[in-house]
């Protein structure tokens, strides 16, 4: 078969295109919004922040668990069916979300509804996109394709200030739900592809590999035999991933990473506000943050196909540890400012760097089902953080020792990089074939 069109944009570029817009979309319809409409969901509900900020674990708590069930999909079907299912899921959660009346009815519809969605459209999905479409320059693409999250980001913050003061929550919900039902929904159906090898190509638009295909799945006259041996081929797959011990480096690294993000991300307004920033500003404050964010993506990408994981893990870790002794110390505005820089700098890096290391330590093959059974190793801490931070402030009155925690914290995570992140990995490739039968 021909080698691509030099002239012709590689159809992967477009593909990491529509995932940074599908990224800014969740980023903004969830991630960027939430820390500020939860200061009228307080209000409505009458509840406290530890309480409103387990509903947002609860959340957390239905995508882990989902996961790596999300990730078998990923694997096995067409990933346009997979996310087209998720949208769905995210554009009726806002509609009923709009309509609840209690915090209990917003957690349920919250947890089931988001908590299944999100996963659909988001990292997993896009990740495993990428991962599809490209070899060489997968952890650039990486980069690109979340840096959609860091962009709502840094835009999201005061539009949805004004959302709130205009529409209400409710109604920007309302909006939510429009926006995915008729822009996200359309997009996923009539764009995505699964494979370069749909439009006759290899990953990163090179000629298709000229290496002979594997033998053809035949039908086994015993069926009870061959389903038998296609779980027990599936339980081998997930038992691979657990006795990595680079994944576990990952786990305990990331999963700190991750839930500190979703914590602080929903906290870090009232905190901004309470120490007497105007709202305005600790909107632009948070939007510079992602800004950093979305700048550190691709930097972070690069240290990964350049240099090593483990600097690329470490490096992570020390802005996010900068990050909380700056937000226990300081509380002038542009001290605040420096603060959030270090912290979009540290968390920039954390999806792309986590992926990238999935997707070299495992088969493209496996990696929607590692990168799932990932999530679900993550799962206590990302859904620890949330509730503790506000337990915290609850019980103190203050943030700042929650900023001491995790500045200890994030030294154990460093730590553990340096000794169980490999500065080389070697990839793996089109290994358990017999786990998609």
């Amino acid at each position: 078969m021909a080698d691509r069109d030099p002239k012709r944009v590689f159809y992967g570029y477009y593909l990491a295109a529509l995932a940074f817009a599908l990224g800014f979309t969740v980023g903004c319809i969830y991630l960027y919004s939430r820390g500020v409409f939860v200061r009228d969901q307080i209000v409505d509900f009458g509840a406290t922040r530890t309480e409103i900020s387990l509903v947002f674990t609860a959340v957390s708590v239905i995508s882990a668990s989902f996961a790596p069930v999300l990730g078998y999909l990923l694997d096995r079907y067409p990933i346009r069916n997979v996310m087209a299912a998720g949208a769905v899921f995210v554009a009726t959660g806002f509609a009923l979300l709009s309509q609840v009346s209690s915090l209990v009815q917003f957690a349920l519809v919250a947890g089931f509804c988001l908590g299944f969605g999100m996963g659909c459209i988001g990292t997993t999905a896009n990740t495993k996109l990428m991962v599809n479409w490209f070899n060489r320059r997968r952890g650039f693409a990486l980069g690109v394709a979340i840096m959609g999250y860091s962009m709502a980001g840094a835009v999201m913050a005061p539009i949805a200030l004004y959302m709130l003061n205009e529409l209400g929550w409710r109604g920007s919900y309302i909006v939510f739900a429009g926006v995915v039902l008729f822009l996200v929904l359309p997009a996923v159906l009539f764009l995505v592809k699964q494979s370069p090898a749909d439009i006759g190509l290899g990953p990163d638009g090179d000629a298709p590999s000229r290496e002979p295909m594997p033998p053809a799945k035949t039908s086994v006259p015993l069926v009870d035999a061959g389903r038998w041996r296609a779980f027990t081929t599936q339980l081998e797959v997930y038992a691979s991933f657990l006795k990595s011990v680079p994944f576990w480096g990952v786990v305990f690294t990331f999963g700190l990473m991750a839930g500190t993000f979703g914590g602080f991300n929903v906290h870090l307004f009232l905190y901004y506000t309470e120490l007497g920033i105007d709202e305005y500003w600790a909107t632009v404050i948070l939007s510079f943050t992602s800004a950093v964010a979305i700048a550190s993506k691709p930097m972070f990408g690069l240290l990964i196909d350049r240099v090593n994981p483990r600097v690329a893990t470490m490096t992570s870790c020390g802005c996010c540890l900068a990050a909380m002794i700056c937000f226990s110390l300081f509380s002038s505005l542009y001290l605040l400012f420096l603060a959030g820089a270090l912290f979009g700098l540290g968390f920039g890096g954390m999806v792309p760097v986590r992926a990238a290391i999935i997707s070299r330590l495992f088969s493209i093959e496996e990696y929607a089902r590692a990168y799932g059974s990932l999530r679900l190793c993550m799962f206590p801490m990302t859904i620890t953080w949330l509730p503790l931070i506000g337990y915290i402030y609850d019980t103190s009155g203050s943030y700042v020792p929650a900023f001491q925690l995790f500045a200890g914290l994030f030294t154990c995570a460093a730590i553990i990089a340096f000794f169980l992140i490999p500065t080389r990995i070697e990839e793996r490739s089109n290994l358990h074939s017999a786990a998609e039968t």
